[in-house]
């Protein structure tokens, strides 16, 4: 199954969910109803025949309250997380947001390990956070769409795991976001607010009855029925990881195995969840949010005293670490142990010397190999060694001063002088003119940054240039909106310096207007491709028109793929829109339409994508960075080293 289908998995999924949760709150209801009949009959307060109570005016009133205060909670709670993104459950979590240029060597090592996934898989790095107050091991992403997601660890997760560990960890994270989990996981919050907002009111009634008692005789039947409450709440909490357990369960073996793809590893994330077993913390969060998160943690956020086997969100964990390493033994990860301490330090050195000359053979053949655009495609949602070990051989060969730029760690420069340094390079203007009209809107110090950067800036190829607007976009996604909108309108005027927008102005300019866009999910409202033929026209013809191909294979090309759509041309040819320069306000308006595509619609249309860049058996540097754009905004992450 390819990222695509599991994109469209997850929304199915939903359906399913939908289903429990409308069976928990019939379930509900009719435990309510039956614990104020019951109820009701014992005090003598009211006592009829079950039909004449279940279909009169109280049973049907009853029901009715019952059915809206459910609906309304988890309609208000899941409204909640959908508008925030991630950063509601982030906040649940009492996570803190990492700052990028930190100097705590945990929290980098966690930094460049999250970044060369990002950059290998091609999704937008998340924003990361710790739980400062959390001393076990746990981690879990969320969010509605890879662009928007959030990652926190705890910190006995970066404190306690080695960086092959912690790989491990985060590669199984990223499957959560690749295979649509993360959507899941916010619509079961959500759902499962309703379920237990019966035993709260419960809980709430009962308490109130010491005050009631002494100011009314019905203090008693006032804590009756807050009891009741609170059983049926039980029932609802019963219901609710019920829930969890049937819908989470089997795509955390999933996530544990494609974590082992992605690093070409099993070791790592099989040494992190024995030591999740033999640590005195283990996995348990202390936060009071534990229970409504525990679906989305690595491993179980809080203990299960009745029913585990049945009620439990993660499987065992003996079985995930047989499940991913058949042959682990204690003996085995005891040598590891004790190993670590002691060579750790040079095993970092002389594992990167070891592995120099294979990792720049590898990127090379990466490279220069012939690109097929099936593997393309499937290769969306993935990450693999061959991946990672180019994007460390690539990182590792750029200027170490433009990647302090970059990641924020340089004393002067910033990332977004560097961002500004990539549009005047890009710009057809001559450096000294549209210096010169930079300084009519931006302060001298800027001018002065850019300026020590440009030469080192220069010499790079546009592939590394574009490497390093990757470093930089995590940064630029965390600028206060005053000054977000300052740095984008700096970004403009350079771009509108000579009148027009050249395809590599587009992209960079693209990209940080998306990191820097309020966190609010695309709906998916587009389900046939006849509303967006114009727009498919649009993506296609813009990358034939930089394809090296003759004019006549580009149009025969062109007609065939709009055929694979079932779409008419409308007559025109791909010649009609290469006739005209590139117009980055029709391309983007439709790159936005498209956006809106039904996720497994969307796969024919990077298939076609795939089609365009692979017609001479090899990525141009331009169609690098535009097919990057375009999965960004489609949110389809294909790795950025075709």
């Amino acid at each position: 199954m390819n990222f695509f289908e599991h994109q469209q998995q997850a929304r199915t999924q939903t359906k399913r969910l939908i289903g429990y949760f409308v069976i928990a709150v019939i379930c509900i209801i009719a435990l309510i109803n039956l614990a104020i009949y019951f109820g009701a009959c014992v005090s003598n307060v009211y006592c009829s025949s079950p039909q004449a109570y279940f279909f009169g005016p109280l049973g049907i009133g009853v029901s009715l309250a019952t059915l809206l205060v459910i609906a309304i909670t988890s309609l208000v709670r899941w409204s909640q997380l959908k508008k925030g993104g991630g950063y509601k459950a982030i906040s649940m979590a009492g996570a803190r947001s990492v700052q990028l240029n930190t100097k705590d060597p945990a929290e980098r090592r966690l930094i460049n390990v999250v970044e060369e996934m990002s950059i290998a898989s091609g999704i937008p790095m998340p924003s990361l956070y710790i739980m400062e107050n959390e001393s076990s091991i746990n981690a879990f992403v969320a969010g509605t769409e890879p662009h928007n997601t959030c990652l926190a660890v705890t910190r006995g997760c970066i404190d306690k795991l080695n960086r092959q560990e912690l790989q491990g960890v985060i590669g199984h994270e990223y499957s959560h976001i690749f295979n649509g989990d993360m959507r899941i996981n916010i619509y079961l919050i959500g759902i499962l607010a309703g379920i237990l907002v019966i035993g709260q009111l419960g809980e709430f009634l009962t308490r109130s009855q010491r005050y009631s008692s002494r100011r009314k005789n019905n203090g008693a039947q006032l804590a009756l029925v807050g009891v009741a409450l609170m059983l049926v709440g039980y029932a609802g909490l019963f219901f609710g990881r019920l829930i969890k357990a049937a819908i989470s369960r089997q795509r955390e073996f999933l996530a544990d195995a494609s974590a082992v793809q992605y690093t070409r590893d099993n070791q790592g994330i099989s040494y992190a969840l024995y030591k999740i077993k033999m640590d005195h913390a283990g996995s348990h969060l202390t936060t009071k949010s534990a229970e409504e998160l525990s679906h989305m943690c690595f491993e179980r956020s809080h203990p299960i005293k009745m029913f585990s086997g049945l009620l439990a969100t993660h499987p065992a964990i003996d079985d995930r670490i047989k499940q991913v390493n058949p042959y682990f033994s204690a003996k085995e990860f005891s040598k590891h142990s004790t190993a670590e301490n002691q060579q750790q330090s040079q095993q970092d050195s002389t594992e990167k010397t070891k592995r120099s000359d294979q990792r720049a053979n590898t990127a090379e053949e990466f490279f220069n190999h012939s690109v097929i655009a099936s593997a393309i495609t499937e290769n969306a949602g993935q990450i693999n060694a061959k991946n990672m070990d180019a994007t460390q051989w690539q990182i590792s060969l750029l200027p170490e001063i433009l990647k302090q730029v970059a990641r924020g760690n340089h004393k002067l420069a910033t990332p977004e002088h560097l961002v500004y340094c990539l549009l005047v390079l890009n710009n057809t203007m001559t450096r000294a003119d549209i210096m010169h009209q930079a300084s009519q809107f931006m302060p001298e110090e800027d001018l002065v940054a850019i300026g020590e950067l440009l030469p080192d800036m220069a010499s790079l190829k546009l592939t590394q240039q574009f490497l390093l607007l990757e470093l930089s976009l995590p940064r630029i996604k965390t600028l206060q909106h005053s000054q977000a909108n300052d740095f984008l309108s700096h970004c403009k005027q350079l771009v509108d310096g000579d009148k027009q927008v050249s395809l590599q102005e587009y992209v960079i300019y693209a990209l940080c207007l998306l990191s820097l866009q309020q966190e609010k999910p695309i709906a998916a409202t587009i389900k046939r491709f006849q509303p967006v033929a114009e727009d498919i026209q649009q993506l296609l013809a813009t990358f034939l028109c930089h394809s090296r191909i003759s004019f006549e294979r580009k149009n025969k090309l062109y007609q065939q793929l709009m055929a694979s759509f079932n779409l008419s041309a409308g007559g025109l040819s791909a010649g009609d829109y290469m006739e005209t320069e590139f117009n980055a306000n029709n391309f983007h308006r439709s790159l936005t339409q498209l956006a809106r595509l039904n996720p497994i619609l969307k796969k024919p249309v990077i298939d076609a994508v795939a089609q365009c860049v692979s017609s001479n058996n090899r990525v141009e540097e331009n169609e690098f960075i535009l097919i990057r754009a375009v999965c960004s905004y489609l949110d389809c992450p294909v790795p950025k080293l075709l």
